[in-house]
């Protein structure tokens, strides 16, 4: 395992847009998870060519999204829908508030896992103060694959949550 920091808005520090647009390239990757609380085109816009080219060499993408304390807005939600493989909405009216910022590129030995507070606004990519955890996983050691384990089992007991929809043009 190896980490990093990402520590928005200092001159620095990479931007979590910098870290991003590297993993879109980096070969080694093929599907990324994403599950974010805000998701708007302010942000969207500034890796949608970095996105697209990943899903043209064949990588798939796909986001989780929240529509809570009024983060999202229509364009975004409408962005997301067309820009990921799979898009999905969370939203929980009986309680809390969907919050995670977590993106997770994987590839067939390695993972790059980002949490932190960064959402894909333009403020969370670029210039809001941000941190976040960057940490790569070799999958061939037992620990990183069983930490991957753990997270993927968290983002599909998302997808399973009731509350969480297909984001569609109707939704």
């Amino acid at each position: 395992m190896r980490s990093d920091l990402i520590l928005q808005p200092f001159a620095h520090d990479d931007c979590l847009v910098e870290v991003l647009q590297a993993a879109f390239a980096n070969p080694v990757y093929d599907s990324l998870a994403v599950a974010v609380a805000w998701a708007r085109p302010s942000g969207l816009q500034h890796i949608a060519s970095d996105l697209a080219a990943f899903q043209a060499r064949g990588g798939t993408a796909e986001v989780l999204v929240g529509i809570d304390e009024g983060g999202a807005s229509v364009e975004g939600l409408n962005m997301v829908a067309t820009m990921f493989n799979k898009a999905r909405v969370l939203f929980d009216s009986a309680g809390g508030t969907f919050h995670p910022k977590v993106y997770v590129f994987r590839g067939s030995g390695e993972a790059l896992v980002i949490v932190g507070s960064n959402n894909l606004t333009a403020g969370g990519l670029y210039y809001n103060y941000e941190v976040s955890f960057v940490v790569t996983l070799d999958l061939g050691l037992t620990a990183d694959a069983l930490t991957l384990e753990e997270l993927d089992d968290y983002l599909e007991r998302l997808r399973e949550d009731p509350t969480c929809i297909e984001l569609t043009e109707d939704v």
